[in-house]
């Protein structure tokens, strides 16, 4: 418990590695981020290369602890095209 995750280096065929940041890293982008709309879940899961259900579990424990708050709705669009409204998510600092 309480272990962080560490930065992940993935060597990829072409002999390129890439490097994927932390769930905690991206939180501190998401502190740079509160003055605008906050992060989707979608978003937070693109930026750190995780799949969105394993992102909502993260962002679910985040927010039991108090580290992240729903901050209300924001506009995305689904692959259709159409406008919808998801959650969008702050980080409020480490309780």
């Amino acid at each position: 418990m309480g272990a962080t995750h560490n930065k992940c280096s993935i060597p990829k065929k072409n002999g390129r590695i890439i490097v994927i940041p932390t769930f905690d890293e991206m939180l501190s982008e998401l502190d740079e981020r509160n003055k605008i709309d906050g992060w989707s879940v979608a978003e937070m899961s693109a930026k750190i290369g995780v799949g969105k259900e394993a992102c909502r579990k993260r962002v679910a424990k985040l927010i039991e602890s108090g580290t992240v708050e729903c901050v209300g709705k924001k506009r995305a669009y689904r692959i259709d095209g159409d406008g919808c409204l998801v959650p969008a998510y702050r980080y409020v600092g480490k309780q």
